[in-house]
């Protein structure tokens, strides 16, 4: 596969610095003539950047703004910067990135290798539809810009390559302007699970962000029962100061604290804790835009062995007796579920990237045998009702359920080989998808 290569990052349109490389390139260029796993924050569930057999290199170094065009809406960054801080950054000047993950340790490269969805996908597409252009490095073909409009067949399958096409340098994206830095919160508290869909469905026109949060741990009328959170950016700047995030997900060896029964009570006291808060309220954006950051004591519960996600889209015609089925299995099985949450989806799929039309259904289960045995039996219904799932949060899949479950996997496979021949960027991940 040929590409157009550049010998020196584009300088016509810095207004912010000079594209200029240190000398850590010249150290990162050397380093990628061996097999490598390329690694951002190191936070996905699937072993993405972990390899058994090879170096892995940390990219978070690489964590410049190389240009901002705040009249245009659109930032250059290298890739190993974190969401975080390119958000602070943003919101200070009036912008916003559409497409945000949880987290804010999360790199830039990682948001495109997975093209995560963020709160509002059903509106505004995935992180991939937000990015211009990207700058790749392969040992085979240099550096290589790509866009829609230039080396096209390499832009698509970067996003949402989890990494298999080369080392993402930097990106380019296409940003949100906005007239405010709060972010005004509602909750409607839901009596099951298809309630919380129908009120998602009725406000996704007038909200921004739309998700819930469900105990599956219910039975009959109950099950789902939750609260559904919708959100939307005010008009009204206030002074505060952007955060400096730290990674609080690292874990010592601790034992799990949670049990059939200790899940039980956690899921009851959730929404218990919810009710203290007013049901209409407001953030500031630095913090309200990862939901994740500050509620780490949730993944601390589980211990060293930690915990696993199941998460699934089906079409709107297949989510009634889809998620029927999977509530049945939930009784049958009697795995208790940590967490539910579900999000609405709406586009089109992309090679294996979780992307489409639907309903997203995201559960969390206790490492273990019994939650082993509850998402093979999830698979059969993912197969039976053309479901997708989304690979970053799956570290147990293997090729041919993911062949099955993805249409688009055969030509993701091709593509991928043409790219990358020799294998030069490796993961337990590629090799467990047989990629």
């Amino acid at each position: 596969m040929k590409f157009r290569k550049i010998t020196s990052f584009d300088k016509t349109e810095s207004s912010f610095c000079e594209y200029q490389k240190p000398d850590k390139y010249n150290d990162l260029f050397r380093l990628l003539q061996k097999p490598t796993s390329i690694r951002g924050a190191g936070l996905s569930y699937c072993n993405a950047s972990v390899s058994s057999d090879n170096m892995c290199i940390d990219m978070t170094s690489f964590d410049r703004i190389l240009s901002f065009d705040s009249a245009n809406g659109s930032i250059m960054a290298e890739a190993g910067i974190s969401v975080g801080k390119l958000n602070n950054f943003l919101i200070d000047n009036g912008w916003l990135m559409p497409v945000l993950p949880g987290y804010p340790l999360i790199t830039l490269g990682g948001c495109i290798a997975f093209n995560i969805h963020g709160k509002s996908q059903y509106k505004i597409g995935t992180f991939g539809d937000w990015v211009e252009e990207l700058v790749i490095y392969h040992p085979d073909n240099g550096e290589v810009i790509c866009s829609r409009d230039i080396n096209n067949d390499l832009f698509e399958i970067t996003i949402g390559g989890m990494g298999f096409t080369g080392i993402i340098l930097s990106a380019r994206l296409r940003l949100k302007k906005i007239n405010g830095n709060q972010l005004h919160i509602k909750t409607i508290r839901t009596a099951n699970l298809y309630e919380a869909v129908s009120i998602m469905k009725d406000n996704s026109g007038t909200f921004e962000y739309v998700y819930s949060w469900n105990n599956f741990n219910l039975k009959g009328n109950s099950f789902g029962k939750g609260i559904v959170y919708l959100e939307k950016v005010g008009n009204e700047f206030q002074r505060k100061a952007p955060i400096h995030f730290k990674n609080r997900l690292s874990l010592k060896k601790t034992p799990c604290l949670l049990n059939d029964f200790t899940i039980g009570i956690m899921c009851r006291l959730y929404p218990v804790l919810d009710r203290l808060k007013p049901r209409v309220r407001k953030s500031d954006l630095y913090k309200g835009s990862f939901p994740i950051y500050g509620k780490e004591i949730y993944y601390k519960l589980f211990g060293t062995k930690g915990f696993r996600e199941y998460q699934v889209l089906f079409s709107d015609e297949a989510w009634p007796e889809a998620s029927r089925k999977i509530e049945n299995l939930i009784e049958e099985q009697k795995v208790p579920i940590t967490l539910a949450s579900i999000k609405l989806f709406k586009g089109n799929t992309h090679y294996v990237s979780l992307s489409g039309d639907g309903v997203c259904l995201a559960m969390d289960v206790v490492n273990n045998q019994k939650g082993l045995r509850f998402f093979d039996h999830l698979d059969n219904i993912t197969l039976q009702y053309k479901g997708i799932i989304n690979l970053s949060k799956d570290s147990r899949a293997k090729k041919e359920f993911i062949k099955r479950s993805f249409t688009g996997f055969d030509s993701f496979k091709e593509s991928i080989s043409k790219i990358d021949p020799r294998r030069s960027f490796v993961s337990n991940l590629r090799n467990r998808m047989e990629v």
